[in-house]
């Protein structure tokens, strides 16, 4: 096991990152990796709850192989600016801290400087609430400390921002406690706080179908061929939520799906969701095509029998297909070699099926993961097509504020490494209330009562997750 160089050696380390700071007149992120004995990085993110509640991220893959577990915040960015700016926006402020980074130890990608945080998913919806406030058109953060998960491995980040005028002992007792925190023994984290759902509000069920119905008119008059409309749902609590719990719950019963947690000024959004918008690991990008659902069977026979109706349903097919010529679209243009399979596969979750296709490709010299975030998002999945026309259907009649529900959340490293999933099957936690989204994708033949009993089954992991049952619907 690796820990952080003796007192001295940190102590030239340390010095050397003051004298960068004075010369170039910039704050600089020294960042040490180390590898430690296996630690659980949910008990670690538990650990932290009183401490550094509100600062702290959490990110898991499908097969659990990958998790984060980020701790305090040493560096924020966000924006306001609106669409395809606050993208660039960011990736200008990351680019130029860029320069200023020292990085001590071996850093296998997922470690080392890196961001955590997402986007809206539409800057010029009104917003008549200021529940997602906080969280701006976009926010990433550097925590001061980072646990991450690769396969069998268990490595240490701490992050300290250094400026010119930092004291050189202060800076060494920053890495020091973090380290001797890794030495503590794991704090039990079987108990939670107690919270029971007391209250349980649906909204604009009256104005949601009369939007589907109207988007089906615009689609007969080829305004855009596909669009998809979201729902929301409020649960209030006899006390506060245990953000650990919620967690944990998802952990369990959500596998084949990324788990992400983004705490912020008291909130939280969460959420278990089975799409990634894109991977890039150096030059290989990869994305995924999720669209058309049917609900799972009882019996593996039943199970079976829906995956199949799914393939062959021409209304599900059809939509799907929309979904993978747009993510193609924009593979072509930016990868030089593409992987696509030819027909869609199933793609499992506990309480819903989806259809799916993996998208694989090489990306061309001078494009960066930021320009695949800003051209796939949002994809027709959760946006529709064309992009603009169901976007501004979306904004004229969705009878709610999305803030970051069916946008990208993830990570990016120094490198431009990194991962972004579309966060559905989500809600935000802001102390003893929960709200929920769930969306579908309207198309010609599209029945407004089989999208509504649709969208209940996609609130059901985060009800369950909250303590209510899982809908099966």
């Amino acid at each position: 096991m690796v820990s952080i160089p003796c007192s001295d050696t940190l102590r030239d380390k340390v010095a050397n990152a003051v004298n960068h700071a004075k010369k170039y007149s910039h704050p600089i992120i020294l960042s040490y990796v180390f590898e430690i004995k296996e630690k659980d990085p949910l008990q670690i993110f538990s650990s932290f709850q009183s401490a550094y509640a509100g600062k702290r991220f959490y990110w898991a893959t499908p097969d659990r192989t990958f998790i984060l577990c980020g701790i305090g915040v040493e560096l924020e960015l966000t924006t306001d600016k609106k669409f395809s700016n606050r993208f660039f926006d960011i990736y200008s402020k990351w680019k130029d801290w860029k320069e200023h980074i020292q990085i001590e130890g071996a850093h296998p990608i997922g470690t080392g400087p890196l961001l955590f945080g997402g986007f809206s998913f539409d800057p010029l919806k009104n917003a008549n609430s200021s529940k997602w406030k906080p969280f701006h058109e976009a926010r990433f953060t550097l925590p001061s400390f980072m646990i991450t998960k690769i396969g069998r491995h268990t490595l240490a980040t701490i992050n300290r921002l250094i400026q010119s005028t930092d004291d050189i002992n202060e800076i060494i007792n920053h890495f020091n406690k973090y380290e001797y925190t890794l030495k503590k023994k794991n704090e039990d984290t079987n108990s939670f706080l107690n919270f029971t759902i007391k209250k349980e509000s649906l909204f604009h069920k009256k104005e949601w179908m009369a939007a589907v119905e109207k988007a089906k008119e615009q689609i007969k008059q080829n305004r855009f061929e596909k669009v998809v409309l979201a729902r929301e749902m409020l649960l209030e609590f006899e006390g506060s939520i245990d953000i650990h719990y919620v967690l944990s719950m998802l952990n369990e019963h959500q596998p084949n799906c990324y788990l992400f947690v983004v705490e912020n000024e008291g909130k939280t959004f969460v959420g278990a969701t089975p799409e990634r918008l894109v991977s890039k690991r150096d030059q290989k990008v990869q994305s995924a095509c999720v669209a058309g659902s049917i609900k799972r069977g009882k019996t593996v026979e039943a199970d079976e029998e829906y995956a199949q109706m799914l393939l062959s349903d021409t209304k599900n097919i059809h939509e799907h297909q929309i979904v993978v010529k747009a993510i193609e679209k924009v593979f072509r243009e930016y990868c030089q070699e593409v992987q696509l399979q030819n027909n869609p596969t199933i793609l499992k979750t506990p309480n819903i099926q989806h259809l799916y296709t993996p998208v694989e490709g090489t990306v061309k010299k001078g494009f960066t993961l930021i320009d695949f975030v800003e051209k796939l998002h949002p994809t027709p999945a959760l946006g529709g097509y064309p992009k603009d026309a169901a976007l501004a259907f979306i904004r004229n009649e969705e009878p709610l504020e999305r803030g970051w529900y069916a946008a990208p959340v993830g990570w990016m490293d120094d490198q431009d490494n990194g991962e972004f999933v579309v966060a559905i099957r989500s809600g935000l936690l802001d102390e003893q209330k929960a709200y929920l989204y769930a969306g579908c994708g309207i198309v010609g033949d599209s029945k407004p009562e089989e999208e509504y009993r649709e969208t209940e089954i996609k609130f059901g992991p985060m009800q369950h997750a909250l303590g209510g049952k899982l809908n099966e619907k």
